[in-house]
């Protein structure tokens, strides 16, 4: 069991680390003249295609029962509503102040649990949340003199309300039985065709690239399925308010690669919130003698 639990831990912090580099990869790609609206298509779909070359070559399940196909097109569909909300912050907002607005979710994950499946947060949990939501104002208070949008505040909120129902659907709908690539794989698929339709209503679905915008929606899909499938893995082993605790590594694994990559500057507010939430992360790892309840 705790070994089980140690290899949770474990997938969903890899996730989170490359989570963490996609910010950079985004800003790339849009960059290059896609649009944040159909970032996820090229992303999604990309990733879908290395994904079931994956699934056909170990010879996985593809079938999928009705339940699990509920599941799998409302995760996606999810998923793509985070990044479309996200991306879209990226636009309006500092990228900094957007990422942070986005970490508040495992607020969110702790109150719809507590509404909807009447799940209560252990004292470990508690303490996480309560550090990891710290760790974030501080993001936030090193963001707040840059220039503001309130439709961007809005989208950067959403996108934290859409994922955290994301990451409860990752855990409580039923679809244990399928494996990690295949999920990610559906997920992916459904993402991309969510993100081809949305862009396609506002008008901003070009598929014409540049040989750099190609090479970056390649490594960004790559990193994506990745995410997806580390992420699968660790919630089949760990509750959903642990993970989205331990998701909100993320902006300091954003944070070093700008620094290391882009030369940018860590202030004392990014490094204060950055041992805030890594304290999040130690309060909920560390085992306990009366292990905590899985969601």
């Amino acid at each position: 069991m705790r070994h089980q639990r140690f290899m949770g831990l474990l997938f969903v912090m890899a996730s989170s680390a490359l989570y963490g580099i996609s910010p950079l990869v985004v800003t790339s790609l849009v960059e290059c003249g896609v649009h944040y609206s159909s970032v996820m298509f090229f992303k999604g779909g990309i990733a879908a295609i290395e994904l079931l070359a994956l699934a056909c070559a170990s010879r996985q399940r593809l079938r999928l029962s009705r339940d699990e196909s509920v599941s799998l097109v409302l995760a996606g569909l999810l998923h793509a509503a985070t990044s479309f909300f996200l991306y879209g912050s990226y636009e309006r907002l500092a990228t900094g102040l957007a990422t942070a607005l986005h970490f508040t979710y495992p607020l969110f994950v702790a109150l719809f649990c507590f509404l909807l499946f009447r799940d209560r947060i252990n004292l470990r949990g508690m303490v996480g949340v309560c550090m990891a939501t710290a760790g974030t104002a501080f993001f936030i208070w090193n963001s707040a003199a840059s220039q503001t949008s309130m439709t961007g505040l809005l989208m950067a909120v959403a996108s934290a309300i859409v994922y955290a129902l994301y990451l409860i659907v990752m855990k409580k709908f039923p679809a244990a039985n399928v494996s990690s690539a295949v999920f990610a794989l559906y997920e992916m698929a459904c993402s991309a065709m969510f993100s081809c339709i949305s862009s396609a209503l506002m008008g901003h679905l070009h598929v014409q690239l540049t040989a750099r915008g190609w090479l970056l929606a390649v490594l960004g899909a790559t990193m994506l399925a990745a995410c997806v499938i580390l992420i699968k893995a660790g919630m089949n082993r760990i509750s959903a308010q642990e993970a989205s605790i331990l998701c909100v590594l993320e902006p300091i694994v954003s944070l070093v690669a700008g620094a290391l990559i882009l030369h940018e500057i860590i202030s004392v507010k990014a490094a204060v919130g950055s041992a805030l939430v890594i304290g999040a992360a130690l309060a909920i790892c560390f085992p306990t003698r009366a292990t905590a309840k899985n969601l």
